[in-house]
């Protein structure tokens, strides 16, 4: 791959995201800030205001910026998670090549990856989305890395590919606990995929991973009481089992819709057939189905509950952005039922592209819990692209005749 063709990629993610960056550069109060005042309070006053809900590493990569540049603006921040986008995207591209040998396959999967509204949204918008998907970018490009071929001048490649890993992997986890699950998942299913020629190295990368995870939880438990990846793990399996979530969640985020829940409330217990059949809704939800855009559904929020009524505050849809992430569900949908059709049919239960599929399995259980919120997933549905066209590309073969990528021919 030359590096003419990862830098033209990245140029040309700024033409999709720079309409997203110029909007919230004009309207600053769609962004969401509590990372970036966290990061310029730190700077200012040495005060860490990140309290084990969310992972530190947003602030803290704030602050290191306000220390060079002074206090970070809005603006400053739409910037560099705009260029946080664009590296990542030429470091996906470069992982595409791996794949995909054809360049005009590669830019069709590279644009129909990056082409989802959503996503771009949250680019510019969420506080975590843009260093979420530069820690994924980083982790499939240094994945790929690691199972190439076995020269010399590879085996060293190798090394450093293990040791990025591990850090795009702290990195990851710094930015959002659910990358610890994606990226978990990711490299179980490359070792069952690669097992016969680098069960070793990736035994060993996936064991740090593990290693580096269990100290985080051991950080959380000494420093905020709470053993968990995030302090806020027993009011999400609150928000997921709750008995109106069947009724929330369809309106809106179930965690916008209701209240947040008092310190020490007991996570409900639903019956076994309530918990299978909710569990049944979410798993739809969550695979067959993009969730909900900002300001695209009814943002609906529970204002009072008696045991007979619900007093709601509901504001008006808009139409138009909620056809057009509709027209993007009749194309992704079909696509991804078939290729899995695909991939079943063919019984190529080691197919190197399995590794695009695992964040959203590894995911699959934890929003079965609680709920299957976009913001846990949306980057695994970018990845999974990668899946889907790769299945389309292979369909007609057989197992055995399947174009694995570089590591292996």
């Amino acid at each position: 791959m030359r590096l003419s063709s990862s830098l033209l990629a990245s140029l040309l993610s700024l033409v999709l995201v720079l309409p997203f960056a110029a909007y919230v550069v004009h309207s600053p109060a769609s962004f969401e800030g509590g990372f970036l005042n966290a990061g310029n309070v730190l700077a200012e006053q040495g005060i860490l205001l990140i309290r084990g809900d969310y992972p530190p590493g947003v602030a803290l990569l704030y602050a290191a910026l306000a220390k060079f540049f002074g206090s970070i603006p809005i603006s400053g921040a739409v910037v560099f998670q705009t260029i946080l986008f664009a590296v990542g995207a030429g470091l996906w591209f470069k992982t595409l090549g791996q794949f995909f040998e054809k360049s005009f396959h590669r830019w069709i999967v590279w644009t129909a990856s990056l082409l989802n509204p959503y996503f771009l949204w949250l680019i510019v918008t969420s506080k975590d989305t843009a260093f979420e998907w530069f820690a994924f970018s980083a982790f499939f490009f240094l994945l790929t890395q690691l199972v190439q071929g076995q020269t010399k001048r590879e085996k060293k490649i190798k090394l450093w590919s293990s040791v990025g890993l591990i850090a795009a992997f702290i990195f990851g986890m710094l930015m959002r606990v659910t990358t610890v699950f994606a990226f978990l998942g990711s490299l179980i299913v490359a070792l069952a995929v690669y097992w016969r020629v680098w069960k070793k190295r990736l035994s060993i990368v996936l064991a740090l991973c593990v290693a580096c995870t269990g100290a985080f939880v051991l950080y959380n438990g000494t420093t905020y009481g709470a053993y968990t990846l995030s302090t806020t793990t027993s009011m999400n399996l609150a928000y997921g089992q709750s008995p109106l979530y069947e009724y929330a969640h369809p309106l809106h985020d179930i965690d916008v819709f209701l209240p947040p829940s008092p310190a020490g409330t007991p996570t409900p217990h639903p019956s076994p057939l309530t918990f299978i059949a909710v569990s049944v809704r979410k798993s739809v939800w969550y695979w067959l189905n993009f969730e909900k855009v900002p300001n695209l559904s009814s943002n609906t929020r529970l204002i009072e509950q008696t045991p007979t009524t619900l007093t709601l505050s509901v504001q008006p849809i808009q139409h138009a952005p909620s056809l057009l992430y509709t027209f993007m569900k009749l194309i992704y949908i079909p696509a991804f039922i078939l290729s899995l059709y695909f991939w079943l049919r063919r019984k190529a239960w080691r197919d190197p592209s399995l590794v695009f599929l695992a964040p959203l399995l590894a995911l699959w259980p934890i929003c079965v819990l609680t709920f299957p919120d976009t913001r846990f997933k949306i980057i695994g549905e970018v990845v999974a692209v990668a899946f889907i066209a790769y299945q389309w590309t292979q369909k007609e073969r057989e197992p055995s005749q399947v174009d694995e990528p570089l590591s292996i021919k």
